[in-house]
């Protein structure tokens, strides 16, 4: 919105008709979509990336994260508690010493 308010005030400003105020200004409210999914989806492959490590290597967050290990561990152990077992990781996490969140 912000992108599509600053084209419009820059074709008020120029003194471009009316018609192509419109047009400016819905150019600009693109670009700022553009630019913002862009922006995001790096955010969103990092959640995910994140989410992944841990699922292939939790031992690995547990020894740089060690609190954020144990939050993700108590989720997945509460809603997926079957497969948590079955993969190996819940015996993984009685062994460490995951800290309470």
């Amino acid at each position: 919105m912000m992108t599509s308010l600053v084209g419009f005030l820059y074709a008020l400003a120029a003194g471009v008709s009316s018609d192509y105020q419109v047009i400016i200004a819905l150019i600009g409210m693109f670009v700022g979509f553009f630019m913002a999914s862009v922006t995001l989806s790096v955010v969103s492959s990092a959640v995910a990336t994140v989410f992944v490590m841990f699922a292939e290597n939790p031992e690995a967050l547990m020894n740089t994260h060690k609190t954020e290990a144990g939050i993700l561990s108590k989720a997945w152990k509460n809603f997926h508690g079957d497969v948590f077992n079955e993969c190996g990781h819940g015996r993984k996490a009685a062994r460490s010493t995951y800290p309470n969140p």
